[in-house]
């Protein structure tokens, strides 16, 4: 029987990403400084950390989100998150933006900054960045 997956509501998914980015505290990227859904030493992109393990593909790497949703080898396979694909890129465009920040503090106020501005277009909450998210 396969697994039916949760399609959370926008506020919880923008918590999920956020929370979980801000934890991690650093990009998802590979040797050569792109970013990936999953990097080799287990980091995760702001798309990537919404992908349940049992449906990770190293195949989906350097597509966009959007792009993966409309991919013949994945149709279907992340169709949960389908009503949130606009929401997911500007969270997946926030990561990457700050992917090549090698300051810790830096990457996070920039990050921070980037879901404020989020959370704002989107009109949710950004409640979850004042939480004491610590590694």
């Amino acid at each position: 029987m396969k697994p039916i997956y949760h399609t959370p509501d926008q506020q919880e998914l923008f918590d999920t990403v956020a929370e979980a980015l801000l934890k991690q505290g650093c990009s998802s990227i590979n040797a050569a400084g792109t970013c990936v859904y999953r990097s080799p030493d287990g980091h995760k992109c702001a798309a990537g950390f919404l992908i349940p393990d049992e449906l990770y593909d190293s195949r989906m790497e350097f597509q966009s989100f959007g792009s993966l949703l409309n991919d013949p080898l994945f149709v279907g396979v992340l169709s949960f998150l389908e009503p949130h694909k606009g929401l997911i890129t500007d969270l997946q465009i926030v990561h990457d933006e700050w992917s090549g920040q090698d300051n810790p503090e830096l990457w996070r106020t920039g990050i921070v900054k980037g879901l404020k501005v989020v959370s704002a277009r989107w009109n949710l909450s950004p409640s979850v960045l004042n939480k004491e998210i610590t590694q």
